[in-house]
């Protein structure tokens, strides 16, 4: 997703990744629903026009 965002003009420098693999489901993996819910991107916002952001500033997108 960072390359993608960086390719369509958000600046590389500003975009920082993690991956958290299986220590961060949203629910337990038993079924393909909660499999499905588990593969998602999220961005968390640090900063808007140079002021911090809140934990509010997490927004989740369902990958496909």
């Amino acid at each position: 997703m960072a390359t993608w965002l960086a390719a369509h003009g958000t600046e590389r420098a500003r975009l920082a990744t993690v991956g958290f693999g299986d220590t961060r489901p949203l629910t337990d993996n038993d079924t393909a629903e909660h499999k499905q819910m588990n593969r998602r991107t999220e961005f968390h916002l640090q900063e808007v026009d140079g002021k911090p952001v809140a934990d509010e500033g997490t927004v989740a997108v369902a990958s496909k």
